[in-house]
């Protein structure tokens, strides 16, 4: 599980999610509180309105 080192104001860890584009290397990032079903469900819906490029497939790390 990869997750963000804690602040010193902080008291729970955080977690990034993030989308490459391979050929423009083009990056979004949305850092979540959990690791949960619904932050997993909710990073597509993020990414698809800044999203400059067509979607066309997903790949996923399955480190969990």
């Amino acid at each position: 599980m990869k997750y963000l080192l804690r602040m010193l104001n902080e008291t729970s860890r955080r977690y990034p999610f993030v989308a490459i584009d391979r050929a423009s290397r083009w990056v979004f990032l949305c850092i979540c509180d959990n690791q949960n079903e619904t932050s997993c469900l909710d990073f597509p819906k993020r990414l698809k309105t800044p999203c400059p490029i067509h979607i066309r497939t997903l790949l996923q790390d399955n480190e969990m």
